[in-house]
């Protein structure tokens, strides 16, 4: 039976805070340099990026500069967030949306298994 890994149980609850965060049912806001795509493509000359982003898509409007940034809960969060399955992210319900992240990262984790070596019996 595959375990997770503590990062995936961290990347989990990341996901989790940012999910309330990106549908606003938390105080903590996005910040300045994070957009939902929604808010932006209309703004500004579509790239290859925005034609083919979904309205739950994360743009980020800084270039991180420093392994500190990159590492930084919103920078982060942000890029696992656009990595999720789009049907995923459209899941406004957080109690739904929760449950099927857990459904996702067991696929993931079972998927990713090392599998038994064919030569030992």
């Amino acid at each position: 039976r595959p375990t997770h890994t503590l990062y995936s149980k961290l990347l989990f609850n990341d996901l989790k805070l940012f999910h309330k965060i990106f549908y606003e049912t938390t105080p903590i806001k996005l910040p300045s340099f994070l957009h939902k795509y929604s808010t932006v493509h209309e703004h500004r000359r579509p790239t290859r990026l925005q034609t083919n982003s979904d309205p739950t898509d994360i743009i980020c409007t800084e270039y991180p500069r420093s392994q500190a940034f990159t590492n930084s809960y919103f920078y982060r969060c942000s890029r696992d967030w656009n990595k999720l399955p789009a049907e995923l992210r459209h899941t406004a319900d957080h109690d739904h949306f929760c449950s099927k992240l857990r459904v996702y990262f067991w696929e993931k984790t079972e998927s990713s298994a090392v599998p038994a070596d064919p030569t030992s019996t």
